[in-house]
Order: C-alpha cells, then structure tokens, then sequence
C-alpha cells in the first residue's frame, strides 16, 4: 500500500489560517506573539498570509509555549491541545470542535 505524500501546497493554506487566528485566542497582541518566537512582527504575518512558510523550529517553539498540538496545528488532525495541563483559554478554537 502507498502512502500519500503530504507536499507544503497541501498543508500551508490552512496552518496559516491558524497562526492568523492564534493572537485572538490566547489574547495576546500579534507582536508579542511573534516576540515570544523570537521573529520579527513581519515576519509572522508573512506565515499569516501564506507568503513564508514557518520553520520546524517556530512551529516546535509555538506548540510547546502556547501548549498547542503539532498534528493539530500542521496536519489538522487530533486535539488542538494537549490534555495533559491546564485546559484553553476559552476552551475552543473556532472551526475546531473539541471532543
């Protein structure tokens, strides 16, 4: 059986319209967010609109600070959270319904 190969064309539409939604939900100005990874504001909003693409790293960076699911934020699959700590901010993000 082969697998599908998942290409970046596939994926980067939707894991920037999460990174565009990330400042609302956890309250936190955009700048700050992007202070938090350690890039520069233009530089995050470039991964907002689809015109950069974030490193392995910022991506591994933000799920641990923000205690974010990885195959939630990159593959749009699983818990949006880790169940392991404190529940969310507002216990949800939109479009992501929680089991």
């Amino acid at each position: 059986m082969q697998k599908k190969q998942i290409k970046k064309k596939d994926i980067l539409p939707e894991l920037s319209r999460k990174l565009a939604i990330l400042d609302k939900i956890f309250d936190i100005r955009r700048s700050r967010l992007a202070a938090s990874l350690g890039i520069e504001l233009d530089t995050y909003t470039r991964y907002t609109i689809t015109a950069r693409t974030p490193s392995l790293e910022i991506l591994a960076t933000l799920a641990v600070q923000y205690n974010l699911s990885l195959d939630w934020l990159i593959l749009d699959r699983g818990p949006t959270y880790f169940k392991d700590t404190a529940d969310p901010p507002d216990g949800s993000i939109p479009g992501n319904p929680q089991p």
